[in-house]
Formats: structure tokens, C-alpha cells, sequence
């Protein structure tokens, strides 16, 4: 409400797990929300920052120029998650995010997303889907690597509905991190 009474032609939208099935009654709460995204977002943040037609961005609630509130076709979960791009650190202040116990920068790397399970007091279904999606080891090892070098970061929290259902993979990932000799402390 604050930017749209300063700048009126702002577009402002939000993501979540609630939007996934609050959708609507988001929209119909918040006037000034222009569109939310649900389910997976990398890919309809890229559509709309590349200033695709709102109608065409799969995932996306939105609200046309009378004001419905219009909801586009369900976008299926990524099943290659090595298309993920990294996120863009220079544009953060890593500083600012460290290990409460040390006070060092920190980072999060997203690992897999997914869960085959349906405990009732759990939203890794609806936000990350059925199926356990895994990074590749080298693309997982590629982004610490990055953070190592171009930011100074050794401290990694990865962020995983289900780190070790498939326990070659993360015995695959514990081995190349151990080789890549990177000196780094995860959790």
C-alpha cells in the first residue's frame, strides 16, 4: 500500500506456501497485491521481471485492469533442479546472515525440495511436491564453490524437506565435499 502511494504504477506480489491454497482469499484481503505466485516461483520471477503478459506466467493469481482476480494454470514442479540459478549474493549483504554461535557468514543452499510423505502437520507437499527432487552433486559442490570465492562464505545450512531419504546421493555429496578440500562447516 506504502509503494503504490508513492510510485501508483508499482506492481506488488507476494509468494508463499498459504498462497498455494489462499490464493484468492489473499487477493481479496490485500487490494494493493497485484498478484501472488504459487507453488515453485524461480521461473514466473523470471517471466514477469522479463515483463511477460500475466495471463501467460503458469503458478501466478493475479488481478486484470477490472480488478477479477484471475488464476492461471497450476505451473508442474521443476524436475531438474540443476536449472535453478544460484542466488544472486551480490546483491545481499551476506554480512548480515550469520551462525548465531560464531558470528560467520552464512548461507542457505537449497539441496532437493520434496517429500513422498503426508504427515498432516507438514506443507512440504503442497510448497515442494510428492516426489523428492535432488541437485546434482556437482551443481550443489558448483554453488558452494561460488560462495567460497566470490563471497568469502565457508558456513552452509542446507535446506531440505528430506536430506537423506536417498542415502547414495548424500553419501555422494559428504564425499565431495570432503574432496573438494574447501574447508567448509554445514548443517
Amino acid at each position: 500500500t506504502r509503494a503504490k502511494a508513492i510510485l501508483p504504477t508499482v506492481r506488488a506480489g507476494a509468494i508463499g506456501a498459504h498462497f498455494n491454497t489462499l490464493d484468492r482469499e489473499a487477493m481479496l484481503a490485500h487490494p494493493a497485491l497485484d498478484f501472488v505466485i504459487r507453488s515453485e516461483y524461480e521461473f514466473a520471477c523470471k517471466e514477469l521481471g522479463a515483463g511477460a503478459p500475466l495471463a501467460q506466467i503458469k503458478g501466478l493469481t493475479w488481478r486484470d485492469e477490472l480488478g477479477r482476480i484471475i488464476q492461471n494454470e497450476r505451473r508442474p514442479f521443476e524436475q531438474d533442479l540443476d536449472r535453478f540459478a544460484f542466488p544472486a549474493r551480490s546483491l545481499v549483504r551476506n554480512t548480515l546472515y550469520t551462525r548465531p554461535d560464531t558470528g560467520a557468514p552464512q548461507t542457505t543452499i537449497v539441496t532437493n525440495r520434496g517429500c513422498p510423505f503426508t504427515c498432516i502437520y507438514c506443507l512440504a507437499n503442497q510448497v515442494a511436491g510428492t516426489k523428492n527432487r535432488y541437485r546434482s552433486v556437482a551443481n550443489v559442490i558448483a554453488e558452494i564453490q561460488d560462495c567460497v570465492d566470490n563471497f568469502g562464505i565457508r558456513d552452509f545450512l542446507f535446506r531440505s524437506e528430506l536430506f537423506t531419504q536417498n542415502k547414495r546421493w548424500a553419501t555422494e555429496l559428504c564425499e565431495a565435499i570432503r574432496d573438494s578440500n574447501l574447508q567448509i562447516r554445514w548443517a
